[in-house]
């Protein structure tokens, strides 16, 4: 797609349609956002992911990368607001 050489016809063009390891470009967008965002604007966009992970049994680790490079305060808030909107944040045992 990048070349310009493809043409998509579709009513929905999305990430899963670039080639590439996306547990990996989910690592460094969120590692990147942990270093800039405050609490609440990490939050906002890392629980979108959670919940989309959620969906394909964590295959990406989107809650568990979040975690380790968070800071304390990001940590805090992500998991509560988690917990209140009932988001799932690992597979069931």
């Amino acid at each position: 797609m990048e070349s310009g050489e493809e043409i998509v016809f579709a009513d929905e063009l999305g990430s899963w349609m670039i080639p590439g390891d996306e547990k990996q470009y989910i690592s460094a967008y969120l590692t990147s956002l942990a270093a800039i965002a405050t609490p609440e604007q990490f939050t906002e966009q890392v629980l979108p992911l959670v919940k989309r992970d959620s969906y394909s049994s964590f295959v990406r680790q989107v809650y568990k990368t979040a975690r380790k490079v968070g800071n304390a305060a990001q940590k805090k808030l992500l998991q509560a607001e988690a917990k209140r909107q009932n988001i799932r944040t690992q597979r069931k045992s």
